[in-house]
């Protein structure tokens, strides 16, 4: 008989690493293993995306600051750049993607109640269609214990000591899925200072990230400095950087 798991206990919300590295260059185990070095296009929401974007989910729109200019950068040659500052309260990560297709944070947890109903439904699905992929099977064990996770993770976190609702690489891949955008996580390391870039698509094994839908797809390009989720509005090369510290937007309203 399955038991339900203890979310708030720390050996139970961190998983396996071997499951979740999906964009981790240097794992075999990894079904998006794309070697470095990679050329990604930048290529965020425009307004007209955001807005229809909104239209199509219900979701609040608000015009916000516009994203720097399409290009291709090599990732290993680029971090983060300039970014927008989210308020760190346990559901920054959901409130940086909400920022991005939105253009106002204040989505966040209908993006996340999104999410994990997607996820749920994901599964019950499979109950019905065994010939249906199970693509979750990358995450859990059992289909129970991807059903406690969607409803231990549906409801936004209180504060940010609450580490299981933080935003990670199950929702970063299941909002891929169910929005059908790409989703670019830039990943400061501790250890030496550098930046991993994450890459989450629809297509659990993208041969090519060349190919026409991956490069016409949405994108949205969020940095993780490790404990924080921001919004990149624009990769720049490392070796602008210097000692300084990232330009910061300051301006915008924290909700």
């Amino acid at each position: 008989m399955e038991t339900k798991k203890n979310w708030d206990t720390k050996e139970n919300w961190k998983f396996n690493r071997k499951n979740l590295a999906l964009a981790s260059a240097d794992n075999e185990q990894n079904p998006q293993n794309l070697q470095n070095p990679l050329h990604f296009l930048f290529n965020p929401p425009t307004e007209i995306d955001r807005r229809e974007f909104c239209a199509e989910w219900h979701y609040v729109y608000e015009q916000g600051t516009n994203f720097g200019a399409e290009f291709d950068f090599p990732s290993e040659e680029f971090g983060p750049g300039e970014v927008v500052p989210i308020e760190s309260d346990g559901n920054c990560g959901f409130r940086s993607l909400s920022w991005i297709l939105t253009g106002t944070e204040a989505n966040h947890g209908q993006i996340r109640a999104d999410i994990m109903e997607f996820l749920n439904s994901e599964l019950i699905n499979s109950d019905n269609d065994p010939a249906k992929s199970n693509w979750w099977e990358m995450f859990f064990t059992t289909k129970e214990e991807a059903r406690q996770y969607a409803e231990m993770k549906r409801t936004a976190a209180e504060n940010v000591g609450q580490q299981a609702k933080w935003f990670n690489e199950v929702d970063a891949f299941t909002a891929s899925k169910l929005y059908g955008i790409n989703v670019i996580i830039c990943k400061k390391e501790k250890e030496d200072n550098n930046y991993t870039w994450q890459y989450y698509s629809p297509l659990m094994r993208p041969d090519n990230l060349d190919a026409p839908q991956e490069r016409t797809r949405m994108t949205a390009f969020i940095y993780n400095s490790p404990a924080h989720f921001e919004v990149i509005l624009e990769p720049k090369e490392r070796k602008t950087f210097g000692n300084q510290t990232l330009n910061m937007r300051r301006k915008f309203v924290i909700l």
